[in-house]
This record gives C-alpha cells, structure tokens and sequence, in this order.
C-alpha cells in the first residue's frame, strides 16, 4: 500500500477551486451544502466547506470555495460571509470541526486527492479585516486520514472517535474495518475506524488513551 502522506504532501498546490465556473451563489445566506461543518460559540454559528450539485451544467458535485466562511448571528438572525486568507485549507467535506471561545478548530476532511490529517484553526475574535487561518504543526503521533469523525470538548482537549478514510500506516488503538466497496472506487483502499484521540489545545500535542 502506498504512503498516504505521498497522497497528501502537496495539498498547499491544489489547484485553484473550480466553484467560480458554477453558478453564481446567493449573497445573503449561504448555499445549499452537503458534508460540511457548522459549529457555534453559543452566540453565532460559522459554517466552512461542504459541496452542493452543480445542476446547469449536469448534475454532479463540487466543492464550495475555500476561502469564506459564512456566520449566523442567533441575535439578529442575518448571516455574514467573511473571507479568509492564510493557511486556507483545501476545499473538502466530511471535516471535523469544533469552536472554543470563539476559535475554530478544524481536523481532517475529503478533498481533490483523498483524505487529509491536517489541523487548522481560525480565530473569529481577530481585529483583522479578513479572518486568518493557521495550519498546526501539533506534536505526537496524529490520527490516521480520515473523514466523517466525531469531536467534543472537555476541558483544554479535544478528543477525535472514528472516522473513514485510509488505513492507519502507525501504531494505532482500535480496529480497522475496510470498506470492500473502496476497493473499487479508488486507488487506495479505506474504511470505518473506532479509533479515539486526544489534542491538547495548550501544548498541540496528539495522545492516544487506552479504551475498553
């Protein structure tokens, strides 16, 4: 099998999205999206990513732009869409997503070559004209490139369960189970993970805790 890092390495030379030869997307609320992410600071809810059908030119997917980022404010009931610069990820679905004190943390995902482990964060309480994102390089051993994983809070943590994607080429707890569909479908094999890890958003370091 080959290594999915020879898959990923070179995500900061994806091409260019192809959304802008689409139809022209509404301007006061965001489009219709499948695979996204939606989480909130209990104030307003920022949505990323995701793909929406693309019906005048036949009906297949694309991908939404990558560098905007759309905030629902729960007072007012109106929405926003802020653009973004920096470390921009690339356009993709089924990332994982969470926000603390008003930073969104953003891990994984499905884009033009496959899945990604890389982790990025946007801090929304910048004073900045357009809102920065930032790849972290974290610390110990990361999950496995995946997809459709969970994420929750507890205290300075954020602990990652499951997820789709390649089969782990690291030590990992838990088990494996390969899709026998993805055979298939594409040049590497993926499949359904129970895997849980651990990020400390002090130190951005990567843990592995024994389950049962």
């Amino acid at each position: 099998m080959a290594d999915e890092n020879e898959e990923l390495q070179a995500d900061e030379e994806l091409p260019a999205p192809a959304e802008d030869s689409f139809e022209q997307l509404e301007n006061d609320s965001p489009a219709e999206r499948s695979g996204h992410v939606a989480v909130t600071d209990g104030r307003c809810m920022y949505v990323w990513g995701g793909y929406k059908n693309a019906q005048v030119r036949g009906f297949y997917d694309f991908y939404l732009p990558r560098d905007e980022i759309w905030i629902y404010n729960m007072e007012t009931g109106r929405w926003k869409k802020s653009k973004t610069e920096g470390d921009v990820p690339p356009s993709m679905s089924g990332s994982c997503a969470v926000c603390v004190d008003r930073v969104v943390y953003l891990f994984g995902g499905h884009h033009a070559r496959g899945n990604t482990n890389k982790f990025y964060m946007l801090n929304s309480r910048s004073t900045d004209k357009v809102l920065q994102w930032v790849r972290v390089e974290c610390q110990g051993v990361p999950p496995s490139s995946k997809d459709k994983l969970g994420v929750w809070v507890y205290k300075n943590k954020l602990i990652f369960f499951g997820g789709y994607g390649y089969f782990p080429e690291g030590k990992q707890r838990g088990t494996f189970e390969f899709d026998e569909t993805s055979f298939w479908n594409s040049g590497l094999p993926r499949g359904w993970n129970d895997h849980v890890h651990v990020l400390d958003t002090e130190t951005f370091t990567w843990s592995q805790p024994i389950t049962s």
